[in-house]
């Protein structure tokens, strides 16, 4: 399941960091504020989550945290998806 979240992440950003935790695979990107919603939108069915964020609105780069969905660490934003 995690490649298929992967390769959905390559498609917004070549700045991916793998790593593992006891939840599972996660990632770090570094992406375009912009595509934050589209890939959230993505990955939820694929039992992934934005757990860590720091976008500010200015519409430049932010980096971001997706793990495998678990409602403690789930991220604000996501809750729209």
């Amino acid at each position: 399941m995690s490649e298929a979240v992967r390769s959905i992440i390559e498609e917004y950003s070549t700045n991916i960091v793998d790593g593992c935790g006891d939840a599972g695979d996660f990632f770090l990107v570094t992406h375009k504020q912009t595509y934050l919603d589209e890939i959230c939108r993505r990955i939820k069915p694929l039992g992934y989550m934005l757990s860590d964020s720091n976008f500010d609105k200015s519409g430049g780069y932010c980096t971001s945290r997706f793990q495998p969905y678990d409602e403690w660490f789930e991220h604000p934003h996501f809750f729209k998806f």
